[in-house]
C-alpha cells in the first residue's frame, strides 16, 4: 500500500515505522517544522515537504493525518481541492470524529483510527514500534471502505479493533484519560501520604505502584468489583470515617478519597 503522512510528530513517526515494517511504501510526508522535516527525512529517507500543496498525491492510496487536533480541519480543508478521490484518509485523533474530515472531503472515504496507548518515541526501531502495538486496542469509526482498511491495519499489527459511535468520541476520549492519566495522580497522592509516614520518595512511589499493579492483575483475572479489597469491600465504614478524619489537612487527597469512595460504593451496589 502506498501511504503518505501529514504531520511528523510522534504519531507520524509511529505510522511511518509501522508502514516500513509492514513493507508498505512510504512516499513522502509534510510538516511545517524544519527540525521535524530533517529528522523524518534522515530516519525514513523520503522527501518531507513544508506545504500541503507541494507533494504529488497521484500514487497515494492511504493518507494519514497525524497533526494536532486543532489542525485537522484546516488540513482537510486545504486538501479538498487537490486530493484525488481514490485516496483513503485517516486521522488519529482520540477526540474528534471522522466527520471533521468528511465535512471538507465529502467524496473521499474517511475514518478516525486511534490507538489506546501513548505513542513510542520517534527514535525507536521499526520492530520495537510493532512490538509496542501488539494487542493494543484501536478505536475506529468512519466510512465503510476506510473501516475495512482500519480493520486490516489492526489485524496486521496483531492488535484489536473496536468500532465506536462517532457521537461518543469525546466520551471515549474522557474514558481514555481516566485510564491513561489519572492513575498517575493517584500514585502521587498515595506516595506523598506514604512519605509523610516515613517512607523515602523512592520507597513511597515503588510501594504505591506495586499495589496498583497487584490490583490491575486481579482485575484482569476477574473484574473491578471482585478485585476490590479494603474497608469499602468489607463495609467497614468506621475505618473509612477514620481515613477521612486523618485526611482533613490534605484537601486534595480528601476530595479524591470522597469521590472515589462514592464511585466504589456505586460499583459494589451495582455488581
Amino acid at each position: 500500500m502506498n501511504i503518505a503522512i501529514i504531520g511528523t510528530g510522534r504519531m507520524g513517526f509511529t505510522q511511518a515505522h509501522l508502514a516500513r515494517s509492514m513493507r508498505d511504501s512510504l512516499l513522502w510526508a509534510v510538516d511545517i517544522s524544519p527540525q521535524a522535516r530533517a529528522q523524518f527525512e534522515e530516519m525514513f529517507k523520503v522527501p518531507v515537504y513544508e506545504h500541503i500543496c507541494s507533494p504529488d498525491y497521484s500514487d497515494v492510496e492511504l493518507l494519514w493525518i497525524t497533526v494536532k487536533d486543532a489542525e485537522i480541519e484546516p488540513v482537510a480543508q486545504a486538501l479538498s481541492e487537490i486530493l484525488p478521490k481514490s485516496v483513503v484518509v485517516l486521522h488519529t485523533s482520540g477526540l474528534l470524529p471522522s466527520s471533521i474530515l468528511k465535512k471538507h472531503l465529502p467524496n473521499h472515504s474517511c475514518a478516525s483510527f486511534h490507538p489506546l496507548m501513548a505513542c513510542p518515541l520517534c527514535d525507536v526501531s521499526d520492530s520495537d514500534c510493532v512490538h509496542a502495538y501488539e494487542g493494543i486496542v484501536h478505536a475506529y469509526e468512519g466510512d465503510e471502505v476506510a473501516l475495512k482498511i482500519c480493520h486490516t491495519l489492526a489485524t496486521r499489527l496483531q492488535a484489536k479493533a473496536v468500532q465506536i459511535q462517532p457521537d461518543k468520541k469525546i466520551l471515549y476520549h474522557a474514558a481514555a484519560v481516566f485510564s491513561a492519566n489519572y492513575p498517575g495522580a493517584l500514585i502521587d497522592i498515595s506516595a506523598k501520604l506514604f512519605e509523610e509516614c516515613g517512607f523515602s520518595r523512592e520507597q513511597a512511589v515503588e510501594s504505591a505502584v506495586l499495589m496498583c499493579q497487584q490490583l490491575l492483575r486481579s482485575i484482569l483475572k476477574s473484574n473491578p468489583c471482585e478485585a476490590l479489597t479494603g474497608p469499602l469491600k468489607r463495609r467497614d465504614f468506621i475505618t473509612v470515617e477514620a481515613h477521612m478524619h486523618a485526611l482533613a489537612d490534605h484537601h486534595n487527597a480528601l476530595l479524591v478519597y470522597q469521590v472515589l469512595k462514592d464511585a466504589c460504593l456505586d460499583m459494589l451496589s451495582n455488581s
